[in-house]
């Protein structure tokens, strides 16, 4: 039945509803129209975004193994590896620096003796037996330290032996600048020897493992070239000094001054990462490779690190074969 109004006809009941069924369908449709249009324009600007990120990376050099995006499901890398996306940079050059140092100063420690020895036979009236035992001495504490220098670098580490070694020189180099006697000063060089012969191959091997393979040998050669570097300041110095009174005291000083300097800049180095990383210590060796890419100024490649529980520092592995290690 129909009802009229003022206007006219009315609509009866169910027509009533069924249009506001219809108008309320059309804005579901509209509704979800919107949402889809709003996704696909989001999608599509993060697509935009993530491929001028590509871009921008690919610009500046960066290799394509290292767009890794879920660390989780990235790949396990060595140390090595580590060090090789690392590259070559600021750090390395800084590492550099301080073990040519330190090769520089053992070197003089060793150098200086051949100089000085006619000195100390008019010191203390030396026969010849006594002028040998000089130089004899200090070498088989040099091939002591060498022996002992790789199980204590792999045991307490790296940075650690190579401080204390030094903490070493330092000390038993005073002790000779100001000895009175004959054996003082042989038994103070001996251990001066001791410790230049375990801090030179540590000093080597860590500057081996923080360089990259493309630049591993040119580094090396730098650090080798110093140490000749370090014999010839010792020859200069005692053009200047050995005429003076107690010129062998001070020419020993000014080698000292050396190992100090050495020991200032040691403070500033961070253990090897290969160290931390055969003892299981993750998260530390991480720390290191995130330090040495903010350095070097390239990204940290996203993956896990492979780490050890190996035995180490044993003498009997040197003579063991690759396959049975």
């Amino acid at each position: 039945m129909e009802v009229t109004g003022p206007g006219g006809v009315l609509p009866n009941e169910g027509e009533h509803e069924e249009i506001e069924e219809s108008t309320v369908g059309k804005k579901q449709k509209d509704t979800a129209r919107n949402t889809q249009d709003e996704l696909v324009r989001n999608t599509q600007d993060e697509l935009l975004r993530n491929t001028q990120d590509e871009l921008e990376r690919n610009t500046q050099g960066e290799p394509e193994d290292w767009k890794i995006q879920d660390p989780d499901k990235g790949p396990s890398y060595t140390v090595s590896e580590y060090m090789e996306r690392l590259g070559h940079g600021n750090y390395t050059r800084w590492v550099t620096f301080v073990m040519s140092l330190v090769s520089f100063a053992d070197s003089a420690e060793i150098a200086v003796t051949a100089v000085i020895i006619k000195a100390l036979v008019c010191e203390w009236n030396l026969n010849n037996l006594q002028k040998a035992l000089i130089p004899a001495l200090i070498l088989t504490g040099e091939a002591i330290g060498s022996f002992c220098a790789g199980k204590l670098a792999d045991i307490f580490g790296r940075r650690v032996v190579m401080l204390y070694c030094y903490y070493g020189i330092c000390s038993f180099s005073v002790v000779s600048i100001f000895a009175e006697s004959y054996y003082v000063y042989l038994i103070s060089r001996t251990f001066v020897g001791v410790f230049v012969g375990s801090c030179f191959p540590i000093a080597a091997c860590y500057l081996h493992e923080m360089s990259p393979v493309p630049t591993r040998a040119q580094n090396l050669t730098v650090f080798s070239l110093i140490a000749e570097t370090g014999s010839a300041f010792v020859c200069v110095c005692a053009v200047f000094l050995m005429e003076l009174e107690h010129g062998w005291r001070l020419e020993l000083t000014a080698i000292l001054a050396v190992a100090l300097l050495t020991l200032f800049f040691l403070h500033f180095i961070d253990e090897s990462p290969r160290y931390y990383a055969i003892t299981d210590d993750k998260s530390r060796a991480t720390e290191v490779l995130r330090k040495i890419a903010h350095v070097n100024l390239v990204e940290m490649p996203i993956g896990t690190l492979e780490t050890s529980t190996e035995m180490r520092g044993r003498y009997v592995d040197f003579i063991k074969q690759p396959n049975t290690r």
